[in-house]
């Protein structure tokens, strides 16, 4: 590691250390009571942030052009600052008719298989990231970053923190508009996909439709757990009752 700090907290020792990997540079603290730090600090990082108990903050820098980008991430709630920008992105980021108000998303604030974030740079608002979760899987329901930060790797660092937030045993799932219907957007819809391919998702072969809507299902982790997803909209369901169908690409269609 380029730089490596011992320090003493009320709580235990805090072990600090900065590594670089290519360009990106990775800051970590390491807090722990009666734990012992792990012996063999040369092992990958990613085994260092999978310790148990021990992890307690992270961040990442990124350069691009010079400028590193430090991520950091806050709960959105009724009570954050900064709503009239979480809106904002919101109405621009989705067609109405896929959009929901951001009075619906506050309503979910309090449920213990739900968060809300914002992502900032810094101090710059970056996007936000709507997630509802169970033992199995974490399914992001909505995902926007702001149009002046997209394509700088915002996107795929989100993706990663929340990967490493909900942890391995449970996949990454979401949805996106699909190739094979007629649109008016096709090389939008294929840079969507493009983008997630490129940060490890993989298609279902299954559909979400409701409301006259149909999006194919995209999952990042060891297989697709359709019960457990239904489950995420069997939940939300008990709020406000709405129509859902999962359908399967035919074989003949592959």
């Amino acid at each position: 590691y380029e730089s490596q700090k011992k320090i003493t907290t009320r709580n235990g020792r805090c072990l600090l250390f900065l590594t670089k990997r290519g360009d990106v540079e990775i800051q970590v603290a390491f807090i722990h009571g009666s734990r012992s730090l792990p012996a063999d600090l040369s092992l990958p990082l990613k085994l260092a942030l999978a310790y148990q108990d021990v992890i307690m903050t992270y961040r990442y820098k990124h350069q691009k052009g010079g400028k590193f980008m430090v991520l950091r991430s806050q709960l959105i709630t009724k009570e954050f600052p900064e709503l009239d920008r979480v809106e904002r992105l919101n109405n621009e980021a989705f067609p109405e008719e896929e959009r929901i108000p951001l009075s619906d998303f506050l309503k979910l604030d309090g449920r213990d298989d739900y968060h809300f974030f914002a992502f900032y740079d810094e101090d710059d608002f970056v996007g936000f990231a709507s997630v509802l979760y169970n033992a199995k899987v974490f399914y992001v329901s909505f995902f926007a970053i702001v149009p002046q930060m997209r394509s700088h790797g915002y996107g795929s660092e989100i993706i990663d923190k929340l990967v490493d937030f909900y942890g391995p045993s449970r996949s990454m799932v979401l949805e996106v508009e699909r190739l094979d219907e007629p649109n008016d957007n096709p090389e939008q819809r294929a840079a969507r996909w493009d983008f997630y391919q490129r940060n490890g998702f993989k298609t279902s072969n299954a559909f979400l439709e409701y409301e006259g809507l149909s999006f194919e299902i995209l999952y990042r982790g060891d297989h697709f757990d359709e019960k457990a997803y239904r489950d995420i909209f069997h939940k939300l369901q008990e709020n406000a009752y709405f129509d859902f169908s999962i359908k399967h690409r035919r074989l003949s269609d592959l």
